[in-house]
């Protein structure tokens, strides 16, 4: 494992995959920065983390959007005492199912925000920290829908087609410094994000039951092995689908032959 001194920053930390890689990498002897929006909820996973006594969360919230207060407020945090610091950035925001020219301007916006903007926003904070030593990390979480598109969705297609775009990017620039980006790009994950896409719980519900889903433990152990490379290993990019989803607009129930 990296050496005990090392750092994990995850915004998006209270979501549900934001707060399984919260979880993984504590357990992992990881110190957590955690970011996110909702403060009480960010007490409450950090109590809930930190009952083990393995190490140490340090939360920010992030208020209004306000970056440069954020940015402002990490300015006395230790970063030099650490020897390895890694960004998972997991901001997101689900949709129901909508034709894009019957969104409002207020939608458009918010989803733009949080599934693509925000993500600049926090790796342009931590860019100097990230580029003190080689081998750390930026880990972008994505989706198979920035890859492949679907029908109602195409702001979110967008936007996390934005976010693989970006990464490729910026790893020319980061990888001066010996920084490695990776994007993972996961398929359908079993949370309430995936679920919002319905018009109702009992849709989804109908329309996913029978199918093994990936689960946000998936994702936060596929983002603990790429942190765990060694430092001359980069993985580019990680696309992972449930078994019974063979592409983005095919899921296979498990009565289907």
């Amino acid at each position: 494992m990296q050496n005990p001194h090392s750092l994990v920053i995850v915004s998006g930390a209270t979501g549900e995959i934001g707060k399984a890689i919260v979880n993984k990498l504590y357990s992992e002897s990881y110190d957590i920065l955690a970011i996110a929006r909702n403060s009480d909820k960010l007490n409450e996973l950090s109590a809930q983390t930190t009952a083990n006594k393995i190490g140490k969360v340090f939360n920010y919230t992030l208020n209004d959007c306000n970056y440069a207060s954020l940015a402002k407020k990490l300015e006395e945090f230790p970063f030099e005492k650490y020897e390895n610091i890694n960004l998972v950035n997991s901001m997101g925001l689900s949709w129901p199912l909508s034709n894009f020219s019957d969104l409002s301007h207020d939608s458009i916006d918010s989803l733009v925000h949080s599934n693509f903007t925000a993500t600049l926003h926090i790796i342009k904070i931590f860019a100097n920290a990230l580029t003190k030593k080689e081998g750390n990390s930026i880990i972008n979480i994505g989706s198979v829908a920035g890859r492949w598109s679907s029908p109602k969705t195409a702001i979110y297609n967008a936007c996390k087609s934005a976010i693989l775009s970006f990464s490729e990017s910026i790893r020319h620039e980061f990888s001066s410094y010996g920084v490695r980006v990776t994007c993972i790009e996961p398929g359908v994950v079993d949370s309430q994000f995936s679920k919002k896409r319905f018009s109702s719980p009992e849709k989804a519900e109908y329309f996913y039951k029978g199918i093994p889903l990936l689960t946000p433990n998936d994702i936060a152990n596929h983002v603990f092995w790429c942190i765990e490379q060694p430092k001359h290993v980069n993985i580019q990019e990680l696309a992972v689908f449930p078994t019974r989803q063979s592409s983005v607009g095919s899921l296979k129930k498990t009565t289907d032959k």
